[in-house]
């Protein structure tokens, strides 16, 4: 494997892991939520949660559309 694509295979990695700790801090923050994709319906459906919001656990999220936004805190 040559050097960009060992990069690319790390971005992935990071990506990857950047996600799951996403997932976990979600999920910790709003226990009711069984995966990420009920904040979907918490927002559009039964709107018992914010479009926008910051969570417990330092999550920033923004749902628009179909769609959904997560930054995690910068250290």
């Amino acid at each position: 494997m040559d050097e960009s694509a060992e990069s690319a295979v790390e971005a992935v990695r990071r990506y990857a892991a950047a996600l799951k700790d996403i997932r976990s801090r979600l999920l910790d923050a709003y226990p009711d939520l069984g995966c990420v994709s009920d904040l979907m319906v918490a927002v559009r459906h039964s709107r018992t949660m914010p479009r926008e919001g910051m969570s417990s656990t330092g999550i920033e999220y923004s749902v628009h559309g179909a769609g959904r936004w997560y930054a995690l805190p910068v250290h």
